[in-house]
């Protein structure tokens, strides 16, 4: 995984260190991590490395985890994740390099080139790249423009799940359902459990 030029930049030059919150400045694990940040920032220059990944906000904080060479890094405020596909933005976040999971919180947008997704709540598991939206999350893609409980977004498959009291609109049609599949690579859209399509006219 790499991690980008800005993260680096941010720890040097706008990290704050929190009362009674352990200091990786204090201990020789600050300098393994330079190190360690050092070259990552070379291996993205590399011939061949065309992905990236910057994490990057108002406030990072940077912590050891258990695991050896792991690190959290705790973003605060206007934090905001970007690769060469998408962008997500939020009021805060946390990123795992261990477990490779992002966690935003607050005011989250996710967006690509076709999707806009947002909510209260994002987890977005990079290996798998599987994202999780929670609170108030609403899809827009294409004509369409719906909200549920809950989003799953499996960037490899190419489908969208909506969950739990879905309603929306697309193209003018109004429709509701208990779940909702959308198929990114056939444009296809499922709805299942209760569904009902209310046609414009006035028609069910």
């Amino acid at each position: 995984m790499i991690i980008a030029v800005r993260i680096f930049a941010a720890w040097i030059f706008a990290l704050r260190i929190s009362p009674g919150r352990k200091s990786v400045f204090d201990s020789f694990k600050f300098c393994l991590t330079a190190i360690l940040l050092v070259i990552f920032i070379l291996a993205a220059a590399l011939p061949g490395q065309a992905a990236y990944q910057e994490l990057e906000g108002d406030d990072i904080y940077i912590s050891a985890l258990e695991e050896e060479d792991e690190y959290l890094f705790e973003v605060r405020g206007n934090a905001r994740f970007k690769t060469e596909d998408f962008e997500v933005s939020g009021d805060e976040a946390d990123f795992n390099s261990f477990t490779e999971e992002v966690d935003f919180r607050g005011n989250v947008v996710f967006s690509s080139e076709e999707i806009t997704i947002t909510a209260g709540n994002l987890i977005y598991q990079l290996e798998q790249e599987r994202a999780i939206f929670s609170q108030e999350a609403r899809v827009k893609y294409q004509g369409l423009d719906a909200t549920a409980e809950e989003v799953e977004y499996l960037a490899q498959e190419e489908m969208i799940y909506l969950t739990g009291g879905v309603e929306g609109v697309r193209n003018g049609e109004e429709f509701s359902a208990r779940e909702v599949e959308i198929n990114l690579t056939e444009e296809k859209i499922n709805l299942k459990g209760q569904a009902r399509i209310r046609l414009p006219g006035g028609g069910e």
